[in-house]
Order: C-alpha cells, then sequence, then structure tokens
C-alpha cells in the first residue's frame, strides 16, 4: 500500500496543500479577505491566461485535437448536469431554475485553479496540452447551455421564454469574449497557426508569469473558500457534490474507456478534469441568477474538502505516479 500512497501523496499532497495553507492563512488573518480579490484578478487576468497562451502557441494540434474525447467529456458532462438537475426538481422539490443551476453545480470542474496545477503534477505536459484542450471547450459551452435553460425555466415562469433568450445569449456571449482564460487560449491557438515561433524576451516574460500560475492559483482559491458558508443547504450541497466527484468521473471513464475507445493517456486527463471539485462558477452563475445560491456555495466548499480523497482514489486507479 505504501508503494501506491506514496507517489499519490507526491501529486495530492502539494496541490491541496497549498489550497489549504490559502484557507489557514486568510481564517488566521495572515492573509486578508480584501487581499484575495487582487491575488485572484493576477491568477485570472495574467497568470493563467499567458500559461494557456504559452501552451496553445506550442501545441501541436494535429497531435492534441482528439474529437472522441471531446464528444466523451461533454456527453457525461450533460449527462450529468441532466441526473442532478433532475434529482434537484424531483427529489428536493426545487424550482426550475434552481434545478438548472444546481445541475451545472454538479457538473462544473474546477479545471484551471486545481484540474491544470494537478494535471501538471500528475501527468506532465503531455497531460496539460489535454486539459487545455478540453478548458478551450468548458466554459463557453457549459455556461452557453445554462444560459439557455435559464431563460426558459424563467421565462416558463414569466411566460415569455423567447424574449429573454436572445438577450442572455448576447450577454453569454459578451462575457465569453472579455474572459480572460478564453482569450488567452484563443489568442494562443491563432500565434500558433501563424506558425512563428515563441522565442526571445517575450518568451521569457510570458514563461515568468506562467510559472506563477499554478501556486498562486491554488492559494487564492483555498482563501477564497472562507468566504462561503458549508452549512447553507447541506442536503442539496451533498448531492450535487457526489455528482461532481462521483457520477461525472464515472460517466466518463465509461465513455472514454468503453463507448469511444479513447486513447488511455487522454481519458485519464479527462477522468481526472470530470473529478475536480466544483468550480468558482457554480457559484457566480447561482449568485447571478438568485438562484440556488446557498447550495451552490455549500457545494463548493463540501466537494473541495471531500475531493482530496476522492481525486486520490481516482489518481490511484489511474495509475497515477
Amino acid at each position: 500500500m505504501d508503494m501506491i500512497t506514496g507517489p499519490i501523496l507526491t501529486i495530492v499532497g502539494p496541490v491541496f496543500g497549498v489550497i489549504g495553507l490559502g484557507y489557514a492563512a486568510t481564517r488566521a488573518g495572515l492573509f486578508r479577505d480584501a487581499w484575495i480579490d487582487g491575488l485572484s484578478a493576477y491568477v485570472f487576468r495574467f497568470a493563467i491566461p499567458l500559461l494557456l497562451f504559452s501552451s496553445m502557441a506550442r501545441l501541436d494540434l494535429a497531435e492534441v485535437f482528439e474529437p472522441d474525447l471531446l464528444i466523451a467529456y461533454y456527453t457525461g458532462a450533460f449527462l450529468t448536469f441532466i441526473v442532478v438537475g433532475l434529482i434537484a426538481r424531483r427529489l428536493f422539490r426545487r424550482p426550475l431554475d434552481h434545478a438548472v443551476t444546481i445541475g451545472m453545480g454538479g457538473t462544473f470542474s474546477n479545471a484551471v485553479l486545481v484540474g491544470l496545477p494537478m494535471t501538471i503534477v500528475a501527468f506532465g505536459e503531455a497531460g496539460a496540452a489535454k486539459i487545455i484542450l478540453l478548458i478551450a471547450f468548458h466554459g463557453p459551452l457549459l455556461l452557453t447551455v445554462t444560459a439557455i435553460l435559464m431563460a426558459f425555466a424563467r421565462g416558463r415562469e414569466a411566460g415569455g421564454a423567447q424574449a429573454k433568450i436572445g438577450a442572455i445569449l448576447m450577454e453569454t456571449a459578451r462575457d465569453m469574449v472579455r474572459n480572460p482564460v478564453l482569450i488567452g487560449v484563443f489568442t494562443g491557438l491563432a500565434w500558433n497557426l501563424t506558425g512563428w515561433p515563441l522565442t526571445g524576451v517575450p518568451a521569457t516574460i510570458i514563461e515568468k508569469f506562467a510559472a506563477t500560475a499554478g501556486t498562486c492559483a491554488l492559494f487564492a482559491g483555498g482563501a477564497s473558500l472562507t468566504r462561503y458558508a458549508i452549512a447553507r443547504s447541506v442536503p442539496v450541497a451533498a448531492m450535487m457534490s457526489a455528482g461532481k466527484l462521483i457520477l461525472l468521473p464515472a460517466i466518463v471513464a465509461a465513455l472514454c474507456l468503453v463507448v469511444f475507445r479513447v486513447p488511455m493517456e487522454s481519458a485519464r486527463v479527462a477522468i481526472l478534469m470530470a473529478a475536480m471539485p466544483a468550480g468558482v462558477n457554480t457559484f457566480l452563475v447561482a449568485n447571478y441568477y438568485k438562484a440556488a445560491e446557498g447550495a451552490a456555495s455549500s457545494a463548493m466548499v463540501l466537494s473541495t474538502l471531500l475531493s482530496v480523497v476522492t481525486v486520490s482514489v481516482v489518481l490511484i486507479l489511474l495509475g497515477a505516479g
């Protein structure tokens, strides 16, 4: 057992250790709550976008692009979305708009703050290339579907779904265009397509920013958990966490390994991303629509705490380390 848990601890320990330090330092007053927004802004606006730009600019696109991988992952994501949303609607008797945000919360992975650093530690640069491919579609697909479903849910209540869809989709599209993470991915892709090398002083500057992304992202993620309460809507949050940490990776594993026969080196990255805790967009979407905010904030904290164990199990099953 030590031969298995030792290598896994070297992967999981540093990642969740930095998250824990961010949380503990903020709770102890060593890192002020007012500083969280500044550090998070640096991570999301500079460090991670430049990391993604650098990675995309240097990718061998012909080697990395895998339609089967994308289809397998996002089929699993939408199936989980439906299951978690239906449970919220039928079992917990939540309103339709709440069921939409709960379904999204049981599906949306913390792919950038936790998934990307974890994948690099577990599977190296080859794994990073695969998760960046998944990240490129993650927000656009899941947030757009959420916006459409929310338009129908709110429109059904108000009797005018069609009038709302256009405005919500336009606002979603504007958010996507301004999203620094997506800007990093797609400008890196554009650079890649030019065939120009990324070298010299600009490359060195970008690499210095990129080198800070993982640690700063994890620390900021841990610090931000102090802002959310775990005591709000615990039963629904537990169901969302089970969907996120167990159901989604199980479905993605079945689709990758059995249905689509995705190569193992790609499949294990998709499964690990599926096993990540709920991302901050879980709460942001719930807060924006004023639907199931308590469940969303609780699910973020609870799934992050539980993922210390569940991610370790997933890594063992995947043969990491």
